[in-house]
């Protein structure tokens, strides 16, 4: 009897040993853990400080700069709208541009406040998306039609030429519903970016934006009929939407961009409806 106790316990001691030796293992790997993960959210911590840091002092700038002109630009459009006189001839075109210009200023001042803030709240607070899309579609209007009615002008010393001057169309299908905020903003600004490129660059005779809010998540689309991405280079995307891919993303959005050689681009975002 006693040796059999004997020879068991012999069986045991190793087997608790091991025991230990395994609970200290998992021990010493829960502590790595925690610590990795404490490291992970001082890292963290201070990444968003230097952000907050940064956009304080961004927008200490941009209050002390650009605010600064654009508001001298608004009052000064608007004193000479005054100072023009009632009912001249002939004044009529410049009184038009002079509040498109007004209008843009304005805009852009309420931007800038955006701009520190990381969301477009000064044009989505009103009707969402949809409307701030046709807000902003229609004061491009404004502008490219004060462009379209300027003088042919030479191009470096070449012959006499008159901008081209798209067309811009929205269409909106569905039932709209409010996104949250920063993701209407990160749409806002891809439409905006995907519009200014499309006018800028594609040389084409429409300019579409589409708003297709579907069962489960909201589609944005910016369309052109223009002459594409050349053949030979990948479909790319400038620093404006650039940025704007980078925030979409990061609210898990998508983003495309497709194009055929003289048959148009279009640069896309999906976004699920949050559950």
């Amino acid at each position: 009897m006693l040796r059999d106790r004997v020879r068991l316990g012999g069986l045991l001691m190793p087997l608790a040993a091991g025991g230990a030796a395994v609970a200290w293992s998992r021990h010493r790997s829960r502590q790595r853990v925690e610590r990795s993960r404490r490291e992970h959210e001082r890292a963290e911590l201070h990444r968003e400080q230097g952000r907050i840091e940064e956009r304080v002092r961004m927008a200490r700038d941009l209050h002390d700069t650009v605010a600064q002109g654009l508001a001298a630009v608004t009052m000064l459009t608007g004193a000479v709208d005054r100072a023009l006189p009632a009912g001249a001839p002939g004044l009529a075109k410049a009184r038009e541009r002079l509040s498109t210009l007004h209008r843009i200023a304005v805009q852009a001042l309420g931007q800038v406040g955006d701009l520190t803030g990381g969301v477009a709240a000064s044009q989505l607070d009103g009707g969402g998306l949809g409307e701030a899309v046709e807000q902003y579609l229609g004061l491009a209007r404004r502008a490219l039609a004060g462009v379209g009615d300027l003088p042919a002008v030479g191009a470096f010393g070449g012959e006499p030429c008159v901008p081209a001057v798209p067309e811009l169309e929205l269409l909106r299908s569905g039932a709209e519903r409010r996104l949250p905020l920063t993701v209407e903003s990160a749409v806002l600004r891809m439409v905006q970016e995907g519009v200014a490129n499309a006018v800028r660059h594609s040389g084409g005779r429409v300019v579409r934006v589409e708003l297709h809010y579907l069962s489960d998540r909201l589609r944005a689309e910016v369309r052109d009929d223009g002459r594409g991405i050349p053949a030979g280079r990948e479909p790319g995307i400038g620093l404006g939407l650039a940025g704007a891919a980078q925030r979409i993303r990061g609210l898990g959005g998508e983003l495309s961009v497709k194009s055929v050689p003289g048959g148009g681009a279009a640069v896309a975002v999906e976004f699920e409806y949050p559950v």
